[in-house]
């Protein structure tokens, strides 16, 4: 996340950059230790490179030949459909890459090492080869025929195993043949390069070219022998089909025949089974006589409601001839009685018979439309039965055609099975066709496009990426060794060492002099050159020594070190000469009793000193010897003795500091080291704070730690670590993100 501000601007969180400014240090640092180990990097470089031209110059130059093969699908065009029995050859990725293996396949490359007869050259057949420096399967060939030949040693394997030897050797040339052969396909296209490498360049072309051929020659081959697997199989298949297709027909149509499901054509061609005929026919007809029963019981009612209200306007009485005939009698018949009412009285003998007339006609009338109506009755009776009939007609055909349905699905599983395979039938004949109209006409999938030739130049070996490869090779072994070694050599070289190790700071940074400047030549060279950076460095030491937290200055400093040889009376001497040569008073003293240098620094020979002070063999003012000035007075360690720890645990040091403190600005006080002998645990007691010099580069962090832990244990009031013997150039790369800067700077600073 990033953190606003105040100006509404988002910044990265500090341990983005921290971390950012870590990585980048971590860099800047490891190159720095590559720098500083150069000529190691240097050294394995030569080495490498010269090992690795030595070896070039050794391996005998290879020549690769390529051909070029054109996988061409346009004389397999008549496969392009595809069918369940031969799939078409789609030339895609996948049948590029089958053609690939079958190029380079092992069955392929025995055949070919037998037409070449590569067994008879040494360059496959190892066994063959001269041994060279290099060629280390030729000298193993060798050592195993002698061995074999001369103490039977590695014979008894072979047998063992059941192997011919001229097998095992026929496979090693396999092998070898195998190595040297590859196919490629070039980019998207249906080329396929084949390529032979061999130390012959002639040879090298020769076998490209037999392999393209070859190749050919077997995928021609291949697709005859192919092709003739496919017509008797299609031939067999076609005879099995015949026989399948006649027995699918046969009991198609005896199962037709058993369960009477025969079929016939409409009036419209359209072909049905004949009880489905019967039920649409029979159906038809009970449809018919629904409608014909419904039509005449709708005449009877009519009729009969006619009749109920004495109407007789049904249409079947309307068109009655008797009832017409009756009715034009009842129409005379009531003129005639309507003529004698109006000529005789009521009772008259005519009157009367005419009127019986009358009555007579009418009652036939009545009977002739009862007869009708009966007839009516009659018909609908009919109709009914009819329908009843055609109804239990209808149930009995549905009935049969529900179980001819249930035969028909069987009758059409048989019929699909006949027309199924009737339809392979003419797809396998019509396959047979093609194949034998293309037995004739044999040519291969593919063409060589491009005949290998002779190559000129060598393909192998390649010196100059070699070269290069080693030469970056060889500058990441020595660049990974030279972190390897940074990261395992445990010794103090920057300040972050310093405070990782024992949490103290450092106070000063004492410049390498050189090997050969004496501890009695640095204290001069002070005083002569006063603003070199020899001095610069002593003076900043005692300007961090002098800083005091609590603000009173130390009036006292024990300079010590972890082990011998790092220093410290050196830079105790040295320390007290440029203190002095500030103006300030100084006593230095040597604690030092086993092993005393400040002496021989200052060139005081054996005159008497601190031990002869301790054993009361002579006062103050014996053992005080003044330099030049009077302003550095040295207190030398004076006669040896055999028990210094004793003389340095007694109170005759509190008394000695307590005096010089009166007359003097500053005590300094070489004692031997820490982790040899517990001298310097005595004095640091009577001091106001130590310092420890440690050999820059040199002395461990483990050693530093042990001895600051030691002189805390005393209760020692330690100020700081001095590094001692320090190369600037190598601590500026490892102490500063930019060395070459602080370097400049550094010279350029010291010259003015």
């Amino acid at each position: 996340m990033n953190i606003q501000t105040e100006r509404g601007r988002s910044t990265a969180p500090d341990w983005t950059m921290s971390m950012f400014v870590g990585q980048r240090d971590d860099v800047i640092r490891s190159l720095g230790h590559i720098k500083r180990r150069w000529r190691l990097v240097l050294a394995i470089l030569v080495a490498v490179v010269l090992a690795t031209t030595f070896i070039v110059l050794q391996m005998p130059p290879r020549y690769t030949a390529e051909a070029k093969i054109l996988v061409d699908p346009r004389s397999a065009r008549f496969l392009e459909e595809q069918t369940p029995t031969m799939p078409g050859m789609l030339v895609d990725r996948e049948s590029i890459e089958s053609e690939i293996q079958i190029i380079t396949s092992r069955q392929l490359a025995a055949r070919l090492v037998d037409r070449l007869n590569l067994i008879e050259i040494p360059e496959f057949n190892a066994e063959l080869a001269t041994p060279s420096f290099i060629n280390v399967a030729a000298w193993t060939a060798q050592a195993r025929a002698y061995l074999e030949r001369t103490f039977g040693i590695g014979g008894d394997t072979e047998v063992e195993t059941g192997i011919d030897p001229d097998a095992r050797i026929r496979s090693k040339v396999i092998d070898a043949f195998s190595k040297n052969l590859s196919a490629v396909r070039e980019g998207q296209s249906r080329v396929i390069t084949v390529s032979m490498t061999a130390k012959n360049p002639v040879r090298a072309a020769e076998i490209a070219n037999a392999v393209s051929e070859y190749y050919l020659v077997d995928h021609l081959d291949n697709k005859l022998a192919q092709r003739r697997r496919t017509s008797k199989w299609l031939e067999q298949r076609l005879a099995e089909l015949k026989t399948a297709v006649a027995a699918s027909e046969r009991a198609v149509e005896d199962y037709r025949r058993a369960t009477g499901l025969f079929e016939t054509q409409d009036d419209f061609g359209r072909v049905q089974r004949l009880d489905t005929q019967q039920l649409t026919k029979t159906n038809s007809e009970l449809i018919d006589a629904r409608a014909d029963r419904t039509h005449l019981e709708a005449k009877l009612r009519e009729a009969e409601a006619s009749r109920s209200r004495g109407q007789e306007d049904v249409p079947e009485v309307i068109s009655s001839n008797v009832v017409a005939q009756l009715r034009a009698q009842e129409t005379r018949a009531t003129q005639r009685v309507a003529d004698l009412q109006s000529d005789y009285g009521p009772r008259h003998p005519r009157l009367i018979a005419a009127e019986n007339e009358l009555v007579e006609i009418r009652t036939n009338i009545k009977k002739e439309i009862a007869r009708i109506i009966a007839g009516m009755r009659n018909e609908v009776a009919r109709a009914r039965a009819r329908e009843s009939a055609l109804e239990t007609a209808v149930k009995q055909f549905e009935r049969k055609t529900a179980d001819q349905n249930s035969r028909q699905i069987r009758l059409n599983e048989l019929a699909r099975e006949a027309e199924a395979n009737q339809q392979i039938l003419e797809q396998f004949m019509s396959q047979t066709k093609q194949i034998a109209a293309r037995q004739a006409l044999q040519e291969p999938d593919s063409r060589i496009i491009a005949y290998a030739e002779p190559p000129v130049t060598p393909s192998w070996p390649k010196k100059q990426l070699i070269l290069l490869v080693a030469a970056l090779g060889a500058l990441m072994l020595g660049s990974a060794l030279v972190l390897f070694l940074e990261r395992v050599n445990s010794a103090v070289r920057t300040e972050s060492d310093v405070e990782e190790a024992t949490g103290l700071r450092v106070v000063g940074v004492i410049p390498s002099m050189g090997r050969r400047r004496s501890g009695a030549s640095l204290t001069r060279a002070i005083v002569k050159h006063p603003s070199s950076h020899f001095a610069e460095a002593m003076r900043s030491v005692h300007t961090s020594l002098l800083m005091d937290p609590s603000g009173t200055p130390p009036k006292s400093i024990l300079i010590t070190s972890a082990y011998p040889g790092e220093g410290k009376s050196t830079v105790a001497a040295c320390f007290a000469r440029a203190v002095a040569d500030q103006g300030l008073r100084v006593a230095i003293i040597d604690a030092d009793l086993r092993r005393p240098q400040i002496a021989k620094i200052f060139g005081l020979g054996d005159k008497p000193g601190l031990s002869d002070l301790l054993l009361r063999q002579a006062s103050l003012q014996d053992v005080l010897h003044a330099e030049k000035g009077a302003t550095l007075c040295v207190i030398p360690s004076g006669s040896k003795k055999s028990a210094p720890a004793n003389l340095l645990a007694g109170d005759g040091l509190s008394s000695l500091f307590a005096k010089l403190s009166e007359h003097f600005d500053l005590i300094v006080v070489d004692t031997p080291p820490v982790l040899v002998v517990s001298d310097a645990l005595l004095v640091c007691r009577h001091v106001d704070s130590t310092a420890m010099i440690v050999r820059w580069n040199d002395t461990g962090r483990e050693d530093v730690l042990k001895g600051v832990r030691q002189l805390r244990e005393v209760g020692a009031n330690i100020r700081g670590i001095i590094l001692n013997v320090v190369k600037m150039r190598d601590y500026a790369g490892y102490s500063y993100s930019k060395p070459n800067a602080y370097m400049r700077a550094y010279s350029r600073y010291y010259r003015s």
